[in-house]
């Protein structure tokens, strides 16, 4: 027997809610034995937490912990935000890091984590997700959620990745990877092409100017569900983060009209993943436009594009088309884009929310974007 098993845990498995304002106390973990480093956090990651701009109650929920013998078994990290239906605000509740060692999942710790925030879902509201693995999924479609899909294409730019994954013999991966190259630049370059209309003016932002909150309404003016965005989310956005090295680029970039007012804007992020995929593509540099909007279709496709190009420009080895509207990357089936599945939105309404309606099983009911709940931080 290992020193790890002969010194588990016993007794009963406590579910404990963490508020927010408890989450401000630099030591609060400290007092809880943790050998699988569940709360060992990375810096910033605790920062980000409790500075959501959309929770302004230090009672507010962020955080749930499986306890057995004082000992972390696992946890799931809460964030407040809202959506709008029909000009009224909705509260929603966003899971995000739902933990549970292999060595503590017969303690059925992560469904006692899990049932717990479900029975925290704001009645009228609901819990969501964004970004869930293969694996977890099913248990999310099992437990009652819904799934709102965002198709997903993959722009590949270098094939270094994908060579060095299916080519067992290293002398040829050179030879094979300029060959495929010169393909792939090829369809970088046509997909890079051409530049905004003459009547944008583009420009990088810092930290997201105020008058972009007129895109944010106008974006919210559907008859559906809108995941709600703001200057101060975006800038949380563009701040804050989880601590994984090294930090992920990330731009903001505005388009506005000649009268100087917004006309568009896309947050684009680009980050060095050590796996990717099922597939387990090593070191392979995505990016991709995480969240968008213009003042028309047409504005709107052309601030996308412009995302792209800066993404392909920015050295990646990939891009990641994933977006609710089809419309914004059917264009890049052409240049060898090809179809990789969906990012997933999930959903659960609370007991007495609209929601709960089976109109809001489709996805043409919502509006939603790869930016939300915490999918553009890891």
């Amino acid at each position: 027997m290992s020193k790890g098993e002969a010194s588990a845990p016993s007794g009963p498995v406590e579910i404990r809610v963490v508020r927010k304002g408890e989450l401000r106390a630099p030591d609060f973990h400290a007092g809880f034995d943790d050998p699988e480093r569940v709360v060992a956090f990375r810096p910033g990651h605790l920062d980000t937490l409790v500075g959501n701009p959309h929770s302004d109650n230090d009672d507010d929920p962020a955080q749930i912990l499986a306890i057995q013998s004082n000992t972390v078994l696992g946890r799931i990290d809460l964030y407040k935000s809202r959506a709008t239906l029909a000009g009224e605000r909705l509260n929603i509740l966003w899971g995000s890091c739902w933990t549970v060692p292999e060595r503590f999942r017969s303690t059925m710790a992560g469904l006692k984590v899990f049932m717990k925030w479900m029975s925290l879902i704001p009645p009228t509201g609901a819990a969501a997700v964004v970004g869930v693995s293969q694996v977890a999924l099913p248990i999310y479609l099992k437990l009652g959620w819904t799934a709102v899909p965002m198709p997903r294409r993959i722009l590949l730019r270098r094939s270094r990745a994908v060579v060095d994954r299916y080519i067992g013999f290293a002398p040829a991966r050179p030879i094979a990877r300029v060959a495929l190259d010169v393909g792939l630049g090829a369809s970088a370059w046509l997909a890079s092409r051409g530049r905004p209309a003459s009547d944008l003016t583009i420009s990088v932002e810092s930290t997201p100017p105020d008058d972009l909150a007129e895109l944010f309404t106008h974006r919210a003016a559907f008859d559906g569900v809108v995941t709600e965005q703001s200057p101060e989310r975006m800038r949380w956005l563009l701040e804050g983060g989880f601590g994984v090295e090294p930090r992920a680029e990330r731009s903001l970039i505005v388009a506005r009209s000649r009268d100087g007012r917004p006309a568009a804007y896309a947050l684009t992020r680009v980050r060095l993943f050590e796996t990717a995929t099922h597939r387990q593509f090593k070191n392979v540099r995505i990016g991709g436009v995480l969240a968008s909007w213009g003042v028309d279709p047409e504005t709107h496709a052309e601030i996308y594009k412009e995302g792209v190009r800066r993404v392909l420009a920015a050295g990646t080895d990939a891009v990641d088309l994933s977006s609710h509207d089809a419309s914004l990357t059917d264009r890049y089936r052409a240049l060898g884009a090809v179809g990789a599945g969906e990012l997933a939105f999930l959903f659960k309404p609370g007991r007495e929310s609209p929601l709960a309606d089976e109109r809001f099983k489709a996805a043409s009911s919502w509006r939603v974007s790869p930016s939300d709940g915490d999918n553009f931080f890891p």
